[in-house]
């Protein structure tokens, strides 16, 4: 019977995640569409009903505690409740981000700034699915949609990139919208790690599975040649993005230890062709984007030929 009660209640709480799931999903499409719309009071209504999704993450940890207290769980069923607290933890956070999204709209108003609304609504729409997808795998406890989900990641980030380079070029084209057009850095930024939320759930679900805690992918904005030393320590590590990055050739000699990846994006002025022969290292490369880095044109033909497998940008 005590087995039976443990199970009927593990599924409750699953249940309701996936309730708390799809309130955040609604939230984050909802903001980007009224931020679209410049639809104030439709922001005014995200933004107050968002503690309705903090509501439901702390009525969800109190009914983990108690069930942890009174059923005494072991091993699997440890981990698994274990890692639905963090997973109602990060999607609470997601709603965050569908607040400060809302609250941008509500202080943008009809202001006339340029805005690359259709990267926001491609970025929206993907976390959106992505997160449904993580939150069915989580479920269903699937490993290997997990780590699938992390791989297409990347259509974030890139959509990331592109929003942010359009702001700043729009901020130096005309410097008297700088404060409004700081306001969409933010929305970038939330929607962005958004995305990096939905990659910690993944691998909360692999951890279920496996009883391994890994990252699986890393997202780091300003990475030293120390963060690169450290990022080497990792194991499993299948995607990496580096950008706007401070590292140099020294940095990706410690990068390449990292023999499981597959994806890269190097996005750092500092890395030149001596960087060639440590990167062909990477024999599992699918995919490396190397932004501005100071390879010659022969270098990165050098580079081709020997990633013969991998699609390398520029």
């Amino acid at each position: 019977m005590p087995r039976e009660t443990l199970d009927r209640q593990i599924h409750h709480l699953q249940d309701e995640v996936l309730l708390l799931g799809s309130m955040v999903e609604q939230a984050i499409l909802n903001a980007v569409d009224a931020l679209k719309r410049r639809d104030v009071p439709t922001a005014k209504r995200i933004y107050a009903d968002d503690i309705r999704i903090n509501e439901k993450r702390y009525a969800l940890e109190n009914a983990l505690i108690i069930i942890m207290a009174t059923q005494q769980p072991m091993a699997r069923d440890l981990r698994l409740l274990a890692s639905v607290l963090e997973t109602i933890i990060e999607l609470e956070r997601m709603g965050d981000y569908a607040k400060g999204i809302a609250k941008t709209a509500m202080l943008l108003g009809d202001q006339a700034v340029p805005m690359p609304i259709r990267e926001f609504e491609q970025m929206a729409e993907l976390v959106s699915q992505q997160l449904h997808k993580a939150l069915s795998a989580f479920v269903s406890e699937d490993a290997n949609l997990a780590r699938t989900i992390v791989e297409n990641d990347d259509k974030i980030d890139e959509l990331y990139l592109k929003a942010y380079r359009a702001i700043v070029a729009s901020m130096i084209a005309n410097p008297e919208i700088i404060d409004q057009a700081n306001l969409l850095l933010w929305v970038d930024h939330n929607l962005e790690r958004a995305g990096d939320r939905v990659t910690n759930i993944c691998e909360r679900c692999v951890y279920v599975v496996t009883g391994e805690l890994y990252e699986l992918d890393i997202y780091d904005r300003a990475a030293s040649n120390q963060a690169c030393e450290q990022i080497a320590q990792l194991p499993k590590l299948r995607k990496l993005m580096l950008v706007t990055g401070i590292f140099d050739d020294d940095g990706v000699k410690h990068l390449v230890k990292v023999t499981t990846l597959e994806e890269v994006t190097l996005d750092s002025s500092k890395v030149t062709d001596a960087s060639i022969e440590h990167l062909a290292k990477l024999t599992n490369l699918r995919k490396l984007q190397l932004g501005p880095a100071k390879l010659s044109d022969a270098g990165r033909q050098r580079l081709k030929t020997l990633l013969p497998k991998a699609v390398v940008t520029p």
